[in-house]
């Protein structure tokens, strides 16, 4: 699980918000984090099947047989 929540918010950080991804300076972790709260990532892990986590502003996240946490460091 550690792998799959890398992976999807170094894919947020780029993709979920576009106009960021073309701006030439370096977000800080509360901007990122402001980003990837309150949203949703969905996707297919290879070895895994689908997938969708929601992003809790308080640093929870949700999957569909699965919590944890989250943060950005």
């Amino acid at each position: 699980m550690i792998s799959r929540c890398f992976f999807a918010l170094a894919v947020m950080s780029t993709t979920a918000c576009p106009a960021f991804a073309q701006d030439s300076r370096s977000l800080s972790g509360a901007e990122i984090a402001k980003i990837i709260a309150g949203n949703t990532v969905q996707g297919t892990m290879a070895s895994g099947g689908p997938y969708r986590e929601f992003y809790l502003p308080d640093g929870t996240l949700r999957g569909s047989n699965y919590d944890g946490r989250w943060s950005v460091v």
